[in-house]
């Protein structure tokens, strides 16, 4: 029988401190949840939808203007760490590197895309997940 905390808890711990996703022989980058624990992304998100509170509730913030700004937030608050290979074939190192973050996802907006959807949901942060990670 399964406990509904088994379905819905999450790792707090986790959720700050990040988890890996594996890009295979392309690379790794480590990022914290977007939302749950993640209190520095929350408040991030809160700033921005402060700064652009008209144009967001008149549905006229162009959406480059959005995607500009949530891949900083990101670059801020989300990568704490990686290493990619580059379009030259040379490692990039992500970690303490915001301008590398920001370049990368939009020049790649598709790993912004995947790395968005891994790091919105509670599937990758939840404490079951993660117990059975461990004992793989």
């Amino acid at each position: 029988m399964t406990s509904i905390y088994e379905q819905f808890e999450t790792d707090t711990t986790s959720e700050t401190e990040g988890i890996v996703l594996d890009y295979g022989d392309a690379g790794w980058i480590k990022c914290a949840r977007a939302g749950g624990a993640n209190k520095r992304y929350q408040k991030a998100l809160e700033k921005f939808g402060r700064r652009y509170r008209r144009q967001l509730e008149l549905n006229i913030l162009p959406e480059e203007v959005a995607t500009k700004n949530l891949i900083g937030i990101y670059a801020d608050t989300i990568i704490l760490e990686g290493e990619v290979i580059g379009k030259d074939k040379k490692k990039v190192i992500l970690k303490g590197n915001r301008k590398a973050v920001v370049d990368l996802f939009t020049d790649l907006p598709e790993l912004f895309r995947d790395v968005r959807d891994q790091t919105s949901g509670a599937e990758q942060f939840k404490s079951s997940e993660r117990e059975e990670e461990a004992k793989n």
